[in-house]
């Protein structure tokens, strides 16, 4: 009988939790914008170093990681260079 309430009791608390709006909901969070169409100009070189395919970019600075919360970018090359490579600064469609 005790399991018996205390399964009736999870599934009517899971059944509420699915009605209830999330915290991205209410502040809006999902707003992206698209950057269909824009250009980017890369001025200087990116470089990649040793076994990393990507670099990220934040707060106007370069590196391997970056704060989820903050707007960033990620440079990606095709695959691992295991002596590193270098992005060149280019105009990017």
């Amino acid at each position: 009988m005790k399991k018996c309430l205390l399964v009736v009791s999870v599934m009517l608390f899971l059944a509420g939790c699915q009605n209830s709006s999330t915290v991205r909901e209410v502040t809006g969070a999902n707003n992206f914008v698209s950057l269909e169409g824009a250009r980017l100009v890369l001025k200087q070189p990116l470089s990649i170093g040793p076994g990393k395919a990507r670099v990220f970019v934040q707060n106007g600075a370069a590196g391997y990681g970056f704060d989820s919360y903050q707007p960033h970018c990620a440079f990606e090359i095709a695959s691992i260079n295991h002596e590193g490579a270098v992005i060149e600064g280019e105009l990017v469609d």
